[in-house]
């Protein structure tokens, strides 16, 4: 009788286990490293990939996308209209509250600066940035949150060119600003 309840509770939690249908829900990639990357033969890898795979083993929650990064305002327009059912790693803001439902954050960013070892031009503030007008050039990642405020201050000159932080790091170093602004997450990982 023991031996029969234990093959009956076995066979009805595999049966519920294998019953459940798993869920699938559309994303896609977002050039932001270290949350999503992609290597030279196109393989999707990062924080939020690892992510969607410990979701799917651990509670049968598939992420498809394709292997190819999406403009933030695209992935936007996307989660608004249903072509997109989720994204990983979003800023909340008001716009983006409007189309899509937060959950608790996963990790606190801040948004350093990052400036040439060679700079002895001393700001500790926007304000000494405004006042160094053209010397104090800001720059940015073109579409990104960090960006888009930077841009919203009044006197503030910022350069949004950049497509990538990569590319960001590189004006840079070529002397095309004074401060490169991005999160820390990946400030982090283009420094390492």
């Amino acid at each position: 009788m023991n031996k029969s309840m234990l093959f009956l509770a076995l066979g009805l939690a595999c049966a519920s286990a294998f019953g459940q249908a798993p869920i699938t829900l559309k994303t896609e990639l977002q050039d932001n490293s270290p949350k999503f990357m992609l290597d030279s033969g196109g393989k999707a890898s990062g924080i939020c990939i690892d992510i969607f795979n410990l979701l799917d083993s651990k509670e049968k929650i598939k992420f498809v996308y394709a292997n190819a990064f999406v403009a933030t305002k695209a992935i936007e327009a996307n989660v608004a209209s249903a072509a997109a059912d989720v994204h990983c790693g979003w800023v909340k803001n008001e716009a983006r509250e409007k189309i899509a439902t937060f959950g608790e954050e996963l990790f606190k960013v801040s948004y350093p600066g990052v400036v040439r070892a060679a700079d002895k031009v001393d700001f500790k503030s926007v304000s000494d940035l405004i006042n160094l007008e053209s010397q104090g050039k800001v720059l940015g990642v073109n579409g990104v949150g960090s960006t888009s405020s930077l841009q919203k201050i009044n006197g503030l000159l910022v350069d949004d060119s950049a497509k990538d932080a990569e590319q960001a790091l590189k004006n840079l170093a070529a002397g095309r600003g004074r401060v490169f602004v991005y999160t820390s997450l990946a400030i982090n990982y283009e420094l390492s």
